[in-house]
């Protein structure tokens, strides 16, 4: 059985990347999802409440909430007012940096009004496009050292 340390706070109001609810992140993420089918598939409720004590439920301290699927509907933007960035802020991305150096590629303010000009998200490619060859083959090398893929 797997086990992870992430939580997206659905069962409680835990916040971060610890989950602070009595089962430590086994019924949660991906991990969750395979924790979840094996204790509904056990029909017995004795023999479901000795799963949940395994992995540490309490009895009369913890409760156990069945996580359902939350049905999405993606709509498209229709229409926004994106104000401008404060004064000493970079007016691309809304963030204080060098402008020699790339915009936060990352910046709600920035994915925003990029997408608004081009229909598209930026990549880190977007941001740094300004930016001499020399920078652009530092900040390539780097992000590609922290796992960011580049295409």
């Amino acid at each position: 059985m797997g086990r992870i340390k992430t939580c997206g706070a659905v069962c409680h109001n835990a916040k971060g990347t610890r989950c602070l609810c009595w089962c430590g992140g086994t019924f949660h993420g991906a991990a969750g999802t395979t924790n979840r089918e094996e204790l509904s598939s056990i029909t017995s409720e004795p023999e479901k409440i000795e799963y949940l004590i395994q992995h540490g439920f309490i009895k009369g301290k913890s409760k156990y909430k069945e996580q359902t699927k939350m049905e999405f509907k993606e709509i498209e933007p229709s229409s926004m007012i994106l104000l401008p960035p404060a004064p000493g802020l970079c007016q691309e991305c809304a963030i204080k940096h060098d402008p020699c150096i790339p915009h936060n590629q990352q910046s709600l303010y920035y994915q925003t009004s990029f997408y608004l000009k081009n229909k598209r998200y930026p990549t880190w490619k977007d941001a740094m496009a300004h930016c001499s060859k020399e920078i652009q083959v530092t900040w390539l090398i780097r992000l590609k050292e922290f796992g960011v893929k580049i295409d």
